[in-house]
């Protein structure tokens, strides 16, 4: 009965670290524009939880959206 608690619980610590591996992943920032390596302005921010949604290259001027926070899907439907 011992080893199968430990199983389960080995289980779900690994389960709980890939996820907070992907969270922090999809949490990352865009530094630098992937046309041309420049640093990026930040345009515009999201409404719900105000981290920077739009930017534009200091370089070659192109515009990058950062991909869509899931999270903030749920309380703004103009995204």
């Amino acid at each position: 009965m011992v080893n199968l608690i430990d199983k389960y619980l080995t289980e779900f610590v690994l389960i709980e670290f890939y996820l907070n591996f992907l969270i922090d992943f999809m949490d990352t920032r865009i530094d630098s524009c992937g046309n041309c390596g420049e640093e990026l302005e930040i345009l515009n921010t999201c409404m719900v939880c105000e981290k920077p949604s739009k930017f534009q290259c200091l370089g070659c001027l192109h515009y990058v959206n950062d991909p869509i926070h899931t999270e903030c899907m749920i309380f703004d439907d103009s995204i």
